[in-house]
Formats: structure tokens, C-alpha cells, sequence
């Protein structure tokens, strides 16, 4: 299942015992100066997961025997694109580093047992999500 990939928001529905996730999910904050583009990364990611992760809670108190399908095989795919190839390591990564946020990535680590316990596979795949953008080109280049 796809929650929402843009374009117009889609109306609820229900299909069979299954809801649909179509719920549009955007959210937007303010971090202090110092954080850097990988602390940024690791924070959207965090904030990502969490709004999965309240989803599908609800959905697993509002439908009990359709999570038990979910579990017995019936998976969930979340998956989000990244920009940040350190970001995905850090948040994939097995074991935990003493490095610059990692209360932030604890947590992202929280988040994925979490929705893993309900039946959900999460995927963070790298997108090169600044390709083509003529300032960032220009800034990049020496």
C-alpha cells in the first residue's frame, strides 16, 4: 500500500477489512542554525516514521483482526526517499555510534522495531534529490 504520492488528496475508503492509508502527510518545523544538512536528514526521517508509526497504532486499536492478517503476512511497505546517503547508513545501521545525533537516530531505530512489530516494512532508499537544480549545481561545483 501507498499512503500519498502528491497530486490531489485522495478521498478515504474502505476496501474488503483493509482501510486504505490515503491520508496526506506533511509537517514542517523549524531547527536551530547549527543543525546541518545530515542532522536535518535524520530529523525528516524521524518525523516520517513517527507519522507512520501513529498511523498504523491507530489503525491496530481501531482494527485489531485486520492487524493479525497484517502480521501473519499481509506486509505494509513504507518507503521513503532520501537524499542524505550518510543519513540512510546512520539509520540503517545494526549497531549505534557515539556520533552528532544520536538521540535522533535511537529513536529512528525506536520507530522501525516499532512499526516492524506491526507488520510494516520500511524501506529508505537513496534519491538524488538535488540532480538538476541549477543553484544547488552551481554551488556545488568549484
Amino acid at each position: 500500500r501507498v499512503c500519498h504520492q502528491g497530486g490531489p488528496r485522495p478521498r478515504p475508503r474502505r476496501t474488503g477489512d483493509q482501510q486504505d492509508c490515503t491520508g496526506e502527510m506533511t509537517k514542517s518545523i523549524s531547527l536551530p542554525p547549527g543543525v546541518c544538512n545530515y542532522g536535518a536528514e535524520l530529523v525528516g526521517i524521524l518525523m516520517a516514521l513517527k507519522a507512520h508509526d501513529d498511523t498504523f497504532r491507530k489503525f491496530v486499536k481501531q482494527h485489531p483482526d485486520d492487524h493479525k492478517d497484517i502480521i501473519q503476512g499481509n506486509r505494509t511497505l513504507v518507503l521513503l526517499w532520501v537524499d542524505n546517503q550518510e543519513a540512510i547508513v546512520a539509520a540503517t545501521a545494526s549497531e549505534l555510534e557515539d556520533k552528532p545525533y544520536w538521540p535522533v537516530v535511537l529513536s529512528i531505530h525506536q520507530r522501525l522495531v516499532s512499526l516492524e512489530s506491526m507488520g510494516v516494512e520500511v524501506r529508505l532508499e537513496w534519491y538524488p534529490g538535488h540532480v538538476g537544480n541549477a543553484l544547488n549545481d552551481t554551488w556545488a561545483t568549484p
